[in-house]
C-alpha cells in the first residue's frame, strides 16, 4: 500500500505545482495583448520577390487591404514571429565600459507593428515611415 501511495502523492504534488506555475505564468504582463492580435506567417520566395523592395511592396499592399477591413484597428508586419521562432540576436557595447550587453533579439518591423500588438512605447518614438531602408538609423 505504501509503495502505491508514495508515487501517487508525488504525482499529485507535481501536478499541483505545475498547475500553480501555469496560472502564475498566464498572469505575467508580456508587454502586448496576444488575445487581441492575430499572427499570420507568410513565406515570400526570392524567385517571386527577388528584391527587398518587391517584398515590401507586397507586404505594404496586404497591410493596406487588411487595415480597410471592418473591426481592424492596427496592422503591422515583421521578418520574425512576435511570439517565438527564429530571432536574430546581437550584442551592443555598454556605454563607458568595455562590456557587451546580453544578447538582444532584433527584428525588422513595419510602422504599425507595435500598435497591432497593443504595445506601448516607454521611451523614444514609434516606428514610422522615416525608418524605411536607405535612411540612416540615427536620423529622427
Amino acid at each position: 500500500m505504501v509503495g502505491e501511495l508514495a508515487p501517487s502523492l508525488a504525482l499529485l504534488t507535481g501536478g499541483g505545482l505545475l498547475t500553480r506555475s501555469f496560472c502564475q505564468a498566464r498572469a505575467v504582463d508580456v508587454g502586448f495583448h496576444p488575445d487581441q492580435a492575430l499572427q499570420v506567417t507568410v513565406g515570400l520566395t526570392r524567385t517571386a520577390y527577388p528584391t527587398d523592395t518587391a517584398g515590401l511592396t507586397f507586404c505594404d499592399g496586404r497591410a493596406r487591404r487588411l487595415r480597410a477591413l471592418p473591426g481592424v484597428t492596427a496592422v503591422g508586419y515583421a521578418d520574425a514571429p512576435a511570439t517565438g521562432g527564429y530571432h536574430m540576436t546581437m550584442q551592443v557595447p555598454v556605454p563607458s565600459t568595455s562590456l557587451l550587453s546580453p544578447p538582444i533579439s532584433v527584428a525588422d518591423v513595419s510602422p504599425g507593428f507595435m500598435a497591432a500588438l497593443g504595445s506601448e512605447v516607454v521611451t523614444g518614438r514609434v516606428i514610422d515611415a522615416r525608418d524605411r531602408a536607405g535612411r540612416s538609423p540615427w536620423s529622427c
